[in-house]
This record gives C-alpha cells, structure tokens and sequence, in this order.
C-alpha cells in the first residue's frame, strides 16, 4: 500500500518562501508544509530582553571543545545561509 499523503496548501507565510526553494532545488518532488505557520515551542521563551542580560552579563555562556564546537557550527552555518 503506497504511503498516505495528507496534502495543505502552501501559503504566502514566511514558509512559503522556503518551500518555493526547496521545490527549485528539487524539482520532481513535491512538498507541502506540516503547518501554515510552523512554530518552535521552545523559541517562543526567548525575549530581547533575556538576550540583553546575557549578552551584559555573559550569563548562560557555553564553552565548547574545538571538535564539539566544529559539529555545533555546521547547523548554525546552514541556518544562516538560508536566511540569506
């Protein structure tokens, strides 16, 4: 039995810019949003004003060795290239 797709339109959310890239960059496949407006729990605790503290304070600080620090960077890197 062929796996079931549940189908959503995409819309014009921020998202729909990422999928519109992600259908250039493969075309034949299809995608489809698992959401109109997906959104991280966990991110929605972070304020400019917690980012403040920290950055004044240096509070929360994480060090890294180098070869835990190089795998950690790669996601970042990618996140940020696709904000371009």
């Amino acid at each position: 039995m062929p796996p079931r797709t549940v189908k959503q339109p995409i819309s014009s959310s921020p998202n729909a810019a990422s999928a519109t890239k992600l259908r250039q960059q493969n075309p034949g496949k299809e995608f489809f949003l698992y959401y109109p407006t997906p959104t991280c729990e966990d991110m929605k605790f972070i304020t400019l004003e917690k980012i403040a503290h920290a950055l004044e304070t240096g509070e929360g600080e994480v060090t890294l060795e180098d070869a835990q620090r190089s795998r950690a960077n790669a996601p970042l890197e990618q996140m940020l290239a696709l904000a371009k």
